[in-house]
């Protein structure tokens, strides 16, 4: 069965949707998210973006105006250590350990977990994103979501196999398996602003765990 992956947007639609099965939305648009765009949600390493790149928002829409990706670049960098009181008035340094992540949308075929050519692009733009030795240093959950279309157990299950799918993708490429947990979610974690039922929940995260 073929694949089709899309970047906060499906281009595929079905004569018929089964009870356990995921719907896909009406329109779509294909994106691929930058190296650029993964490095600075991840690790808080945010340049500017090149000319023919577009920051892709997390509600599916893409952004060409540089004003406003100069804006989001900034909302998304660490503001540094914290100051707390460590019990004698004094002030100290608090680490950030917030976990960082990046949404890929990365979609699926109803009731598939195949991979086709836009899912390799993808793959191909996460693993650019770190450099070797960061992936080493560091590890990551990638986490399979899905829409509320069906019951929990189905879209655990599923969403488990997509993770999977992307995590055998980063291997093939040379990431070792040792620093990448799989999780799939099913639908318990939507994206803000939006119904269970949306398709654009229907994606692939990483998350940067230390």
């Amino acid at each position: 069965m073929r694949t089709k992956i899309i970047l906060f947007a499906l281009t595929t639609s079905f004569a018929a949707a089964s009870a356990s099965a995921e719907q896909a939305p009406a329109s779509a648009v294909l994106h691929v998210k930058s190296k650029e765009q993964i490095r600075c949600e991840l690790l808080s390493d945010c340049k500017p973006l090149p000319a023919t790149r577009a920051w892709i928002t997390r509600t599916g829409g893409i952004e060409n105006d540089r004003n406003k990706i100069s804006a989001n670049l900034a909302s998304i960098r660490d503001k540094g250590p914290v100051k707390v009181s460590n019990g004698r008035g004094k002030p100290a340094q608090a680490k950030i350990t917030a976990v960082r992540s990046s949404d890929l949308f990365i979609n699926f075929v109803t009731a598939s977990w195949d991979i086709d050519d836009t899912a390799f692009a993808q793959a191909t733009e996460l693993y650019a994103a770190l450099t070797p030795q960061e992936w080493v240093r560091h590890r990551f959950e990638i986490a399979g979501h899905t829409d509320a279309v069906g019951g929990p157990a189905y879209n655990d299950d599923l969403s488990q196999k997509r993770a999977q799918a992307v995590v055998d993708l980063l291997v093939a490429r040379g990431v070792s398996r040792s620093q990448l947990v799989v999780k799939g979610y099913g639908f318990r974690h939507p994206i803000d602003g939006l119904e269970r039922t949306d398709g654009r929940n229907r994606r692939v995260e990483i998350k940067k765990l230390d």
